[in-house]
């Protein structure tokens, strides 16, 4: 019981690390007129995760919520939260990486839709639906 108690923990303070960097994230948007740089997010995600965007986008789509559970200890706030910073970043970056980050976003929103069948999130179907059309329009170019 005590183990289970500890990483409980240890995920909700994951929770609230990504919360501050999104925080961080969305303060550097407003005081920059370019946006968010991945090299800001990457910098942010190893002082604070200890892995950084590269990793992540090296992940194999199938097995990025498992590996985000089992091995970074996110929970699913956690994951919702690094959804809304890779949306976030992806929103800012160059075309070459911006399709990448908007389909692990997706795959992470799609993932805690279909396991979290107590609490429906309207802002997290808006966030799937949008995402499924801006792959769809950066494919078609």
């Amino acid at each position: 019981m005590i183990q289970k108690d500890y990483l409980v923990r240890q995920a909700e303070q994951l929770g609230l690390v990504l919360g501050i960097i999104l925080s961080k994230l969305l303060g550097l948007k407003n005081m920059q007129k370019g946006g968010i740089e991945i090299g800001t997010v990457n910098q942010l995600f190893n002082e604070q995760l200890d892995f950084d965007i590269d990793s992540l986008l090296k992940i194999s789509d199938e097995s990025l919520v498992s590996i985000l559970k089992n091995e970074k200890g996110l929970d699913d706030n956690g994951l919702d939260t690094l959804a809304d910073i890779l949306y976030t970043v992806a929103g800012e970056s160059s075309s070459s990486v911006k399709a990448q980050l908007y389909k692990k976003s997706l795959i992470i929103y799609q993932e805690l839709s279909n396991s979290d069948k107590t609490t429906y999130s309207y802002l997290r179907e808006i966030r799937i639906n949008d995402l499924r059309n801006l792959l769809c329009s950066i494919s078609e170019k």
